[in-house]
């Protein structure tokens, strides 16, 4: 055998084994169960239902209600829920949580366009 192919042989079969020491080691902790999802159970604009009709055409003089599976914290859709207008202008949204925080209402003063 050549210098270079021995060498390869002895670094391959001494860190083989010390690898599968390694990756088999005794797990101590159980292990976690991924965190449950929230999920958008409801999309209403009024009494109409996003989620059943998404195509048909929504009124724009009524409170938008999105509903979850889980309750939410109160300070989060204020931060990332966003209505604009057509032109992009923003539209100055209202929050009400209802339903032990499971629930938001969207209310904005006028219509839409």
């Amino acid at each position: 055998m050549q210098k270079a192919s021995v060498l390869q042989f002895l670094l391959i079969f001494t860190l083989l084994p010390i690898s599968l020491f390694v990756g088999c080691s005794e797990e101590t902790e159980t292990p976690k169960v991924a965190a449950q999802l929230l999920q958008l159970t409801a999309l209403r604009v009024g009494t109409s239902d996003l989620l059943l009709n998404p195509d048909i055409p929504q009124p724009t003089n009524k409170k938008i209600i999105l509903g979850f599976s889980s309750p939410i914290d109160v300070a989060i859709p204020s931060a990332s829920i966003t209505l604009v207008e057509v032109d992009a202008a923003p539209v100055a949204l209202i929050f009400s949580f209802l339903d032990d925080n499971k629930t938001i209402s969207l209310s904005y003063v006028g219509s839409l366009k």
